[in-house]
């Protein structure tokens, strides 16, 4: 709509910290040469493990707990506190919400997911838009895509990428929407040479030839995900059996969240 105020898309390239980079290069060597071995064996699921296991380590060091993109969101927070901004971040795992509310607990955070009884949700998202104190509010995209109306938030964060852009578009709309009276500024967290940027790149291309095929109208979320052979080639593997055309679950992710 015309007269809705601005949106800023940010993408942010993080490198990945020390023992992430570690952590990330030995799990994908070693999945990539398990993938390999398989021969026809291989599956889609055998490849979306192990895409998830390194999405996981691009939020945060399982062992270490080092994470390039908490430092990055840390810096951003005592800015948007100081300003006494409010600001959501989604997630796919409820599992990496859990961890950041230990790491930003001088920021208050809520959270608001599945595990949230039904009850409780409607006070946290009340509390979140009355008390100057509330400055962030963290979402998983399966609780926090759709029918939410946050437009009094200034700032997204999508820690980690959905699979779908239009998914994403869907969480950000809950703070970009009509009522909102200033520009809101998104930013994506992706990591440097890892699987992020991959996934990234393909729904990219994805994004820009449904726009020139079909302008400004919106692509369904099915025709925006990515399908068997894209999940395949982003370790330059081919798809087995045919599987070629099918799309990942909408579900597929956050059934993985928990």
């Amino acid at each position: 709509m015309k007269d809705m105020p601005p949106r800023l898309d940010r993408d942010e390239h993080l490198e990945l910290a020390p023992a992430q980079r570690l952590a990330y290069d030995a799990a994908e060597k070693e999945g990539v040469i398990q993938l390999d071995g398989m021969g026809e064996s291989i599956t889609i699921q055998h490849v979306f493990e192990l895409v998830l296991r390194l999405k996981q380590i691009t939020n945060y060091d399982p062992l270490t707990g080092e994470s390039a993109k908490l430092e990055r969101l840390e810096a951003d927070m005592e800015e948007i506190a100081a300003s006494g901004g409010k600001a959501i971040l989604f997630s796919q795992w409820v599992s990496s919400i859990e961890w950041l509310e230990e790491k930003l607990a001088r920021f208050k955070p809520l959270m608001y997911h599945g595990k949230i009884p039904t009850p409780t949700r409607e006070p946290i998202l009340k509390r979140f838009k009355e008390d100057p104190n509330a400055n962030l509010l963290m979402m998983s995209y399966a609780t926090g895509a759709v029918g939410l109306n946050l437009q009094f938030a200034g700032y997204v964060f999508l820690f980690d990428r959905w699979w779908n852009p239009a998914i994403e578009d869907q969480a950000i709309n809950r703070a970009h929407r009509i009522g909102q009276k200033s520009q809101v500024i998104v930013t994506r967290f992706i990591s440097k040479d890892t699987i992020e940027e991959r996934i990234n790149r393909v729904l990219d291309e994805k994004r820009a030839l449904f726009a020139k095929v079909l302008g400004d109208s919106e692509a369904t979320n099915l025709s925006l995900s990515m399908n068997a052979s894209e999940i395949f080639g982003l370790f330059d593997l081919k798809a087995r059996h045919g599987k070629g055309t099918r799309k990942i679950s909408p579900k597929g992710p956050e059934s993985s969240a928990a």
